[in-house]
């Protein structure tokens, strides 16, 4: 069973920055005197072995690594950290449960070319919306947890003329998610469909509204 690899800062940038250019690199910064640390530490255990072979989990103890502590400002801990290729993607501070760090790490794992969203994905680049929809409502309706799938079929919806679907949707994620570039250009996607879709004097209170 995979675990979380503890590093020490010597280590820091070959685990880490080096090997992030290789697949995703979650790095958990963490101290034995912290307790939403030991309550996180269980749940990093668990996604290790969920995710092995597609993301590195790893914890580093700052009280043994203030060079990477400082380098990195870490200010709070436990402070988590998700790398790709040398540099931080994603981050979020505090104990987490395992449903909310699945969903802050979904959108950043890699997919098989093959696989069902990504089939789906190249109807929607390809203007097949209805069958990028359909098909994204039945891996939904498989995988109603996955960030990643709400988000692609928010953004088909959209497009496909259902922007306040696409809100609802985006609307229910996870809080530890809503901040994701993935879902803000999603929502903004969504914002821009429902104000071509109105009527002008709609259109023009909307835009105003929204600079208030």
């Amino acid at each position: 069973m995979n675990s979380t690899l503890a590093i020490t800062e010597s280590q820091f940038d070959a685990e880490v920055i080096d090997a992030s250019a290789r697949q995703p690199v979650l790095v958990d910064f963490w101290a034995p005197w912290c307790g939403p640390c030991r309550m996180l530490a269980p749940v990093l255990d668990s996604l290790a072995a969920e995710t092995a072979g597609r993301l590195k989990v790893v914890k580093l103890n700052t009280d043994e690594a203030p060079g990477v502590a400082g380098r990195y400002q870490i200010r709070s801990i436990p402070a988590v950290k998700l790398f790709r290729d040398g540099g931080v993607v994603a981050e979020f501070v505090g104990a987490q449960p395992l449903s909310a760090v699945r969903a802050f790490v979904a959108p950043h794992l890699p997919r098989d070319p093959g696989s069902p969203l990504e089939q789906a994905r190249q109807f929607a680049a390809s203007g097949a919306l209805d069958q990028a929809v359909a098909a994204l409502r039945a891996l939904r309706a498989t995988a109603p947890a996955d960030p990643e799938v709400a988000v692609e079929l928010a953004r088909a919806l959209a497009l496909s003329g259902d922007p306040a679907e696409a809100e609802a949707l985006l609307g229910a994620l996870p809080p530890v998610q809503q901040s994701e570039p993935a879902v803000k250009a999603a929502r903004a996607l969504a914002h821009f469909a429902r104000v071509a879709a109105s009527p002008d004097e709609t259109v023009f209170a909307a835009l105003a509204a929204d600079m208030k």
